[in-house]
């Protein structure tokens, strides 16, 4: 019952949150509130089973499936997790130095002293009297940088469990770009998924070697301890993003994009779903994807077709019996289910121009090159029994791709937490 309370009232509190935000930021900004109104808006105690004896308090920035993962890292019940409210250090940053601020122009925007010191000003005023013994952050280059700077001097420690590890080879070169647009990590420890991108912050932000760990994804634990669900009758098909893993989705200026691709994935929707009318098909698509195609999506319809833009690729997972996508980690967390898994290579994905855009699965995803080859191999394989185990082959690409195949990421991260707090 005490636990069903906690989450009510963190859901109560997160609506009321939003829709007061922008009276409490007028009034934050002009007047000294009451510490407690402050801490309600700066952030929320994320609910656990296990409410009390709680002897260290870590404070994480809120982003999405990141906050899966925070909550399986710090399980733990000597944990308290502190979720920390985004939309206020963005609109604090935003208002500080007069414009919208992200990873590309933070460096620039910080060298005006006078708007510097003028966030950094209300950075005291908000995190005045913060118990916590670590921030835990999933990216750097943005305001959050200006956070950690703070924290640090409250000797509050901050990590990053870098959420920029998976990526194609045209990704990794697009990201060594940017990177000189970003101030260096100024936390104690970036936790990485593996050695490509360890290297890269070594060589181009001079990063030193010993505060990069080689931890792998977090999020991959779950699914590769879990125990292999009966299969339903039910098929989850990814949305691919018109963007994805393109320039443009780093801030870099590019007119690529996988429109034909997008177009014949939606056309394979239509196909199955009209073809295998007895299975449950699951369309996923992120809400920024959504919006961009919605118009295409509305003249998809069927009675055993679904939309989904919030549940989590894993919970869809657990017991499909197959499963299609473009260039995505979902597709990856399919085959650690043991799911049939198809990487449908439509489109653009042909064009030898973005062949560096698309992530090589190897033996682990199958790929197909046509809507008439995907409906093929999906309608052979649906009833094929699933391994049961991965493949040795198998996990040197897990480990090689998100350096993590035998389920034990949160292991090697609270080692290194442990060495800070």
């Amino acid at each position: 019952m005490t636990y069903f309370i906690s989450r009510l009232r963190y859901f109560v509190g997160t609506k009321l949150r939003d829709f007061t935000f922008p009276l409490f930021f007028y009034f934050f900004l002009r007047v000294n509130l009451n510490s407690w109104i402050v801490n309600f808006y700066l952030y929320s105690i994320v609910p656990k089973e296990s409410r009390f004896n709680h002897t260290k308090n870590i404070l994480f920035l809120e982003k999405g499936v990141f906050n899966d993962e925070i909550k399986e890292v710090f399980s733990d019940k000597k944990f308290k997790l502190l979720q920390l409210n985004r939309k206020f250090t963005k609109s604090l940053s935003n208002f500080c130095f007069k414009k919208k601020v992200n990873q590309h122009n933070f460096k620039i925007v910080r060298n005006n002293k006078k708007h510097l010191d003028n966030f950094r000003h209300y950075l005291v005023k908000a995190f005045k009297g913060l118990n916590a013994q670590l921030f835990v952050t999933f990216n750097f280059g943005s305001e959050e940088d200006e956070v950690i700077i703070h924290l640090k001097k409250l000797n509050i420690p901050s990590i990053c469990l870098h959420k920029e590890g998976l990526m194609t080879q045209g990704e990794y070169r697009d990201y060594i770009k940017i990177l000189s647009k970003r101030i260096k990590f100024p936390g104690k420890k970036i936790l990485v998924y593996n050695e490509t991108i360890k290297k890269i912050l070594i060589k181009h932000q001079n990063h030193n070697a010993k505060n990069l760990i080689i931890c792998g994804s977090p999020r991959f634990d779950k699914i590769l301890n879990a125990k292999i669900e009966v299969k339903q009758m039910k098929i989850i098909m990814f949305l691919p993003g018109l963007y994805k893993s393109l320039p443009s989705q780093l801030g870099i200026n590019s007119k690529m994009s996988w429109k034909n691709l997008c177009d014949d994935f939606l056309n394979l929707v239509k196909v199955l779903s009209e073809d295998l009318y007895d299975y449950k098909f699951i369309l996923k698509s992120k809400s920024r994807d959504f919006e961009l195609m919605k118009n295409k999506l509305k003249e998809i319809k069927g009675e055993n077709l679904i939309l989904d833009t919030k549940s989590l690729a894993s919970d869809l997972l657990k017991n499909a019996c197959f499963s299609l996508g473009f260039n995505s980690m979902a597709l990856i967390e399919s085959a650690c289910y043991r799911i049939p898994t198809i990487n449908c290579m439509f489109g653009e994905a042909k064009n030898i121009k973005y062949e560096k855009y698309i992530h090589n699965y190897g033996s682990l995803i199958k790929n197909v090159y046509s809507i008439k080859e995907a409906v093929k191999y999906v309608k052979k394989n649906l009833r094929v029994d699933f391994n049961k185990s991965i493949s040795n082959k198998d996990k040197k690409i897990l480990d090689k791709l998100i350096g993590n195949s035998e389920g034990d990421s949160i292991i090697r991260v609270r080692r290194e937490i442990d060495k800070i707090i």
